[in-house]
């Protein structure tokens, strides 16, 4: 997508960290590694692929809305259950 962001830090996206105005991406501390939010500026190609994007994933929350693994019930706590 252009934005040097890592897998992590895309799949946790939501679309209130897209900024199309200002053409910013937000990424939040919870979820950078280094824990600071930092604002990432968009080119027109990813502005490009955002918008499109947009239009085809319907309502949701996250940009792209797949289970990552991450959170209470993390990869090694599935795989003993």
């Amino acid at each position: 997508m252009n934005t040097g962001l890592r897998r992590g830090e895309v799949l946790k996206l939501r679309w209130t960290c897209v900024d199309f105005e200002r053409r910013l991406l937000t990424v939040e501390g919870r979820n950078a590694k280094n824990r600071q939010t930092r604002h990432v500026p968009l080119n027109e190609e990813a502005m490009s692929a955002l918008r499109r994007w947009r239009e085809q994933s319907g309502s949701g929350t996250r940009l792209f809305d797949v289970a990552t693994g991450f959170g209470p019930r993390g990869k090694a706590e599935q795989l003993q259950s």
